[in-house]
């Protein structure tokens, strides 16, 4: 018996029409109602803000909290547009069966584009106790095959350690972490949510989770769709492609060729999942001057008034190829030579 869910959702946007610019520049209020559902209210414990930003907002949908927005990145700051906006979606809003719709909102009301997922969390609840699985199969190599030892950093294999940690997200841009989350939930206050989603499945048991955080470092593989994230289909799809390397245990077998060797289940997935697409690649090295005349060519278009109507459009697919391609720091000085 498992879970699946979302459990850290972080997004990009662009201000691609300027209705944030526009709003967010109307004095210094300390609300902004942007319409009848929807209004932001400013930050005022530095605490919550983002160090690439000057201002952070709570998100208010029909006066509940479901996340933070980031606005006005500083200048010279890993973000090279001031239209970009980050959005934060709220822990318990990612457990609501409503997510999809509360996102769409939130997006239609502020009228951002979406440029890609900066951060996502999967976490994968059960009452087995996967601590000491790993530690058992990780800890005896004459018996276990780990395919991954020596190419992925390990920590927190001790008899004493309470929590795994495998791999790096600042330099792999992918971790995962296993540990027991009743015992930290006891120490949590305000996931009420939580409590009630465990007492329903798992009754009074113990649970352990494997949690999978992956950034836009890695996630820039795939094609992720936002509004699907609270499919567990879709998430046990994500949750596989991002962990099965890191989990891959198996029995050890002389004179036999690792990948031949029977795997040990860690897991259990019901495999109901769907495909997952990956980017299409573009080739670096020959394709960055075709693709920076064609960026440089839709640039110079939005200068054109023949051109000012699909000013928004003409952005966007300048920020996707940007993206795709890789060329941030060369359209950031082209950008500034332009001025």
């Amino acid at each position: 018996m498992y879970s699946i869910n979302a459990d850290y959702l972080e997004f990009r946007c662009q201000d691609t029409t300027g209705y944030m610019s526009s709003q967010l520049s109307n004095g210094s209020n300390r609300v902004y109602i942007i319409s009848k559902n929807l209004k932001l209210s400013k930050m005022t414990d530095y605490k919550y803000y983002k160090p690439n930003f000057l201002k952070c907002f709570e998100i208010l949908l029909d006066n509940r909290k479901v996340g933070f927005l980031y606005a006005e990145p500083i200048r010279n700051s890993y973000f090279s547009k001031n239209d970009i906006i980050i959005i934060r979606i709220d822990n318990h809003v990612l457990y609501d069966p409503d997510l999809s719709s509360i996102i769409k909102t939130c997006l239609n009301e502020l009228q951002l584009t979406i440029m890609g997922i900066s951060r996502l969390d999967i976490a994968y609840d059960t009452q087995i106790d996967v601590l000491k699985k790993f530690k058992t199969l990780y800890n005896n190599p004459n018996r276990y095959t780990y395919k991954n030892r020596g190419k992925t950093i390990v920590n927190g294999t001790g008899q004493y350690d309470t929590q795994i940690n495998i791999g790096s997200l600042r330099s792999q841009g992918k971790t995962l972490i296993i540990y027991d989350k009743s015992s930290l939930l006891r120490q949590q206050n305000g996931k009420e949510y939580l409590n009630e989603l465990y007492s329903t499945i798992f009754q009074d048991e113990s649970v352990y989770r494997v949690e999978v955080r992956v950034t836009s470092k890695y996630l820039g593989k795939y094609q992720i769709d936002l509004f699907k994230l609270y499919d567990k289909n879709y998430l046990e799809t994500l949750f596989h492609e991002f962990s099965h390397s890191v989990l891959d245990f198996r029995y050890k077998q002389s004179n036999s060729n690792t990948t031949r060797q029977k795997k040990v289940p860690f897991i259990e997935l019901n495999g109901n999942g769907i495909r997952l697409e990956r980017k299409v690649s573009v080739n670096k090295e020959k394709g960055n001057n075709s693709m920076k005349y064609l960026i440089g060519k839709l640039h110079s278009d939005l200068k054109k008034e023949e051109f000012h109507q699909f000013g928004r459009e003409i952005k966007l697919v300048i920020g996707l190829y940007v993206e795709m391609t890789g060329l941030q720091d060369w359209y950031r000085k082209k950008e500034m030579l332009d001025r």
